[in-house]
């Protein structure tokens, strides 16, 4: 059974541009509308995600220009109005998770060496800076019911340092 909050699902097109729909795949529109390739430009956009309220879709924004790639995260209303882009300090945006408030938005960007960074955004819908809350690789997150506090695991068996941290 499908949970019905806003009856609408968030994908990413094979044009690799935001889209919504409803849950018969019916009323369909579109998000982004610049993503694509040129001669030594490419921007994608990935990993869609709503907010728990259905208020707001999270995805991440990758450009790749002459041979540099920077990435960013975008949040927007579900019409598509209201965006706002969320620097990642130069990383790339992996995996993204909203607080179950919908007030805060974590995300794990890819760090040299295959290290992930968890980042944190207190104010996802305004221009508000990020917050890096643990290091680690592999890293993995979730967050508590309260929307106050998280666990993370960090390392592996093959790594040193493993850890499991409970942050408030």
């Amino acid at each position: 059974a499908m949970e019905r909050k806003s009856g609408k699902i968030v994908y990413m097109g094979v044009d690799a541009n935001i889209y919504v729909a409803n849950q018969a795949g019916g009323s369909t529109q579109q998000i982004t509308t610049d993503a694509g390739q040129s001669e030594n430009a490419q921007r994608i956009y990935q990993t869609p995600l709503w907010s728990p309220d259905g208020t707001r879709v999270a995805f991440a924004g990758i450009d790749s220009f002459q041979g540099r790639t920077s990435g960013r995260v975008i949040t927007t209303r579900a019409d598509g109005t209201d965006a706002k882009a969320i620097s990642t300090g130069g990383r790339l945006p992996a995996n993204l998770y909203w607080s179950p408030d919908s007030h805060k938005l974590s995300f794990l960007t890819a760090g040299a060496g295959g290290g992930g960074f968890l980042l944190l955004n207190w104010q996802p819908s305004s221009s508000a800076p990020v917050q890096t809350l643990d290091a680690g690789r592999p890293l993995f997150w979730a967050w508590a019911p309260n929307s106050t506090d998280m666990t993370v695991h960090a390392g592996s068996v093959r790594t040193s340092g493993r850890r499991v941290s409970f942050l408030d």
